[in-house]
């Protein structure tokens, strides 16, 4: 509800079938990169991704966002 255009999102860095997916442990999380990039679009959503800059393709349960 919460993921717009424009919106800043932090993934984690590991893909399968050309989307980048959640870690698939905590060891991983701690361990691994993660990058941070915009969402451009959000047509794929039904898909259960978003394509951000650069045009990599952020499955919906690898996005965490900012809190203030």
């Amino acid at each position: 509800k919460e993921l717009k255009l424009g919106l800043v999102i932090i993934a984690f860095e590991d893909s399968e079938d050309g989307v980048y997916v959640a870690p698939e442990s905590k060891d991983k999380a701690i361990n691994d990169s993660w990058f941070m990039a915009k969402i451009t679009d959000m047509s794929d959503k039904y898909r259960g991704y978003v394509t951000v800059s650069g045009g990599y393709k952020i499955s919906l349960e690898n996005i965490r966002v900012q809190t203030k």
